[in-house]
């Protein structure tokens, strides 16, 4: 009987020690966030989504000195959340700058583990030099866009 009770503490001690290390490195993989926004114009009104590694998806907008207000919100699939989460292992996000200063502006920003990039553009056009992971996050910030 002993010998059953160390093997059980063994066994939990093993257990509790794998998925807390499991839960830990889960925390690190998906500690992002995406802002992606456009506005300007007369009024000074912008609208954007905030995208979390943890699933959450903010639909927002503003006008010229206010607070955002939330206009509605949805969870990103399985799927989504692993592309975004792999785009973001990128370092080119962090690196790449474009400060596009325009009536219409579009911003990105970017920011994982202590690291932030805000990225400007006009969106009726991408700059030319725009690395191609950016591109894609663009690509699929539009396809959540269109399917919330």
């Amino acid at each position: 009987m002993n010998l059953f009770v160390k093997y059980s503490a063994l066994a939990f001690i093993f257990l509790f020690g794998a998925s807390c290390s499991t839960i830990r490195s889960s925390s690190e993989i998906y500690n992002y966030k995406i802002v992606y926004s456009s506005g300007g114009g007369y009024t000074g009104s912008e609208s954007g989504m905030t995208i979390g590694g943890s699933r959450y998806v903010k639909y927002w907008e503003r006008t010229l000195m206010s607070s955002p207000r939330i206009t509605d919100s949805t969870e990103l699939t399985s799927m989504q959340l692993h592309t975004f989460t792999d785009l973001m292992k990128s370092k080119e996000i962090f690196i790449y700058k474009n400060d596009y200063k325009g009536n219409f502006t579009a911003r990105l920003l970017f920011v994982k583990n202590g690291m932030n990039n805000t990225i400007s553009f006009n969106p009726s056009g991408l700059p030319n030099d725009m690395p191609e992971v950016i591109k894609t996050i663009l690509v699929e910030i539009q396809n959540i866009h269109r399917h919330p």
